[in-house]
């Protein structure tokens, strides 16, 4: 019988807040994701250019290069890459940064805090297949 090795998902999860950014790779570690980290947009940028990534998490609120800016750049780029975008600013109407990162192509967003189970399970849905 031929057996089928299973594809292991990379996620790149790009937050500029230390104790989310290691919170995140935690989780996506139990999961058996290789998991690559960056505390910028831009460092996020150069990891992409260097590594094959499914799946992309990112914070919207970041110094240096915004989230929404990352994600219009990665979706011109790699347009076959998934995104996470995720937010602790709860804003509305022309403020909702969750709402523009949808109108830019993210595949899912999160409000942080978030919840762990229904993160993963996003994960999962995203990088299957």
């Amino acid at each position: 019988m031929i057996s089928k090795s299973a594809h292991v998902p990379t996620v790149l999860v790009i937050d500029d807040d230390e104790t989310i950014r290691q919170l995140l790779v935690a989780l996506l570690d139990e999961i058996n994701c290789t998991v690559l980290s960056a505390d910028n947009g831009l460092v996020g940028l150069d990891i992409i250019k260097e590594n094959s990534v499914d799946l992309v998490v990112t914070d919207i609120i970041m110094p240096g290069m915004e989230g929404l800016e990352l994600v219009r750049r990665i979706k011109k780029r790699y347009p076959e890459t998934k995104i996470i975008a995720m937010s602790a600013y709860r804003g509305s109407g022309k403020l909702d940064y969750l709402k523009h990162a949808q109108a830019f192509g993210v595949d899912e967003t999160f409000q942080k805090p978030f919840e762990p189970v229904q993160f993963l399970e996003t994960v999962r849905e995203l990088t299957q297949g």
